[in-house]
Parts: structure tokens; C-alpha cells; sequence
């Protein structure tokens, strides 16, 4: 494994390394998408809601939501996976169970709860800072690349849109669309499908060791293991072919180098 941390910030680049360009599929939940802030934006939509109703205290209310998401979480999933519930529909319910464990009982402040959630949360949507110049430094320099992303469909392709970055891809493969799930082999094949490319000439970048590493190098592909916390690697996890701290190094990692 390679660890590498170097900026590679030129504005022009082209390629150093002989035959076929490489192409790259990445990752979106805390590889691309900035996921670290969650807590505080909660934080911020029960202080909101705690308006609707004096008297009830933000962390009171932020305990609730959490309690009652953990403890329903799968069927939550489920419910979006398979289309029964879309996010708002789920987020009254989220909400109406745990207005009621802090004693408030409200069909109309539910719904205002998950009004105010659904608009805060998408306000909060962002790229890591070094995502947008990384990728489109690759897209400049002529790289192919796709998205995988495990989750419902609904949930996933909001905070594309929301992102604005579909245009970037080739393709955007979310799990609950295609029938299959990182890590299964399936949907690597199939993101390789649509680059044309063969798993050794097409990298895959991602945060999570289990899901998008190990899949990738159980296809064949060279991973980078996007570790922006700078945890140790544990001893029984899928090695990746290089690790970063974040994505300002890619274009450096894939034989890119500034022109002259």
C-alpha cells in the first residue's frame, strides 16, 4: 500500500504514463460527500423544531430522533429501498414518534418537523473542499469516471442532484437501481461496462475498507482508501492499493503530472 499526501494543484495536466489512460469509479458517502457535519446539523434542525413547541428542550429532542432512527433503521431502509415510504412520508413518521416520546403529541408539528429537517438537511449537503477541484482536474485531463453509491434510490439521487456533480460521470450507478450492493462483484462490472474498461486499467477510490475496497480488489481493481481521519489500517481489513488523506492527490496517483 501506498500512502501518499501530496497536493498536485496545477491548472493544466497531462499523462506520464505509457498506454491505456486509466479511468476511475468513485465512491459518494464520505468519499465525495462532506457526511461529517451530521451531528451539528441535527443539532440545528431540533433547535428549530423545539420552536414549534415551548417548552421542549433541542437536546431533548435530538436524543428522541436518534433513538427512535437506531432503533428502526433497517426497516426505515427497507421501506426506502423498496419504494413504500419516500424520505418526507418517512421523516413524519420519524418525527411524529419522537415528538411523542418527548410528550408532544401532533400530527401538524410532525409534518413542520419534517419540513424543517428536509430543508436544513439538504442545506447542509456539501462536497469535502478538496473534491470538486480533484475531480474536475481529472475530467480536464481526459479520465473516464463513474459513481457507485450504495443506498435507495430516492435518498441517493438527491443529494446528487442537490450536489450537482451527475454531469461529471458517465455513469451513476446507485445499489437499490442496479440490484446489487458494494461489495458484491456486480456492480464494479457493471461500472466497469460503462467506462469500457478493464478492472486493471480502472481505480477505484473510496472511504470504506469493507464495502468499497474490498470489492474493488476482489474484481482486479487498484483502490485508493480515501482515510480522511488518519486511522490506523486494522489487521483484518482489505488492503488498498494506495491511501490518501483526501482527493487532492489522485491526479498525482494516476500518472498525471502538470504540463509544461
Amino acid at each position: 500500500m501506498v500512502v501518499s499526501d501530496v497536493d498536485n494543484s496545477p491548472l493544466t495536466w497531462r499523462s506520464n504514463v505509457m498506454g491505456t489512460m486509466p479511468s476511475i469509479v468513485f465512491d459518494l458517502d464520505s468519499t465525495l460527500l462532506d457526511n461529517s457535519s451530521y451531528q451539528d446539523t441535527l443539532a440545528e434542525i431540533c433547535r428549530q423544531v423545539s420552536e414549534l413547541h415551548p417548552g421542549v428542550e433541542p437536546r431533548q429532542l435530538q436524543q428522541a430522533n436518534l433513538t427512535i432512527w437506531t432503533s428502526n433503521k433497517n426497516r426505515y431502509m427497507t421501506e426506502l429501498w423498496d419504494g413504500t415510504k419516500d424520505t418526507f412520508s418517512l421523516g413524519e413518521e420519524v418525527w411524529e414518534l419522537t415528538l411523542a416520546q418527548c410528550g408532544i403529541q401532533s400530527r401538524s408539528i410532525a409534518r413542520e418537523a419534517a419540513r424543517i429537517h428536509d430543508a436544513t438537511e439538504a442545506g447542509h449537503i456539501r462536497l469535502y473542499a478538496d473534491a470538486r477541484s480533484a475531480v474536475q482536474t481529472l475530467q480536464q485531463a481526459g479520465i473516464r469516471m463513474a459513481l457507485v453509491t450504495n443506498g435507495p434510490s430516492q435518498l441517493q439521487r438527491r443529494k446528487i442532484e442537490i450536489l450537482g456533480i451527475a454531469p461529471w460521470f458517465e455513469a451513476v450507478l446507485v445499489s437499490a437501481e442496479v440490484g446489487h450492493s458494494k461489495p458484491e462483484p456486480e456492480i464494479y462490472m457493471l461500472a466497469l461496462e460503462s467506462l469500457n474498461a478493464d478492472p486493471k486499467d480502472a481505480w477505484f477510490v473510496g472511504d470504506n475498507l469493507y464495502t468499497d475496497i474490498a470489492g474493488a480488489n476482489n474484481v482486479g481493481m487498484p483502490s485508493v482508501w480515501v482515510n480522511r481521519t488518519g486511522e490506523p489500517l486494522p489487521p483484518d481489513a482489505p488492503v488498498p492499493t494506495h491511501e490518501v488523506r483526501t482527493l487532492a492527490p489522485l491526479p498525482g496517483l494516476m500518472g498525471l503530472e502538470p504540463s509544461a
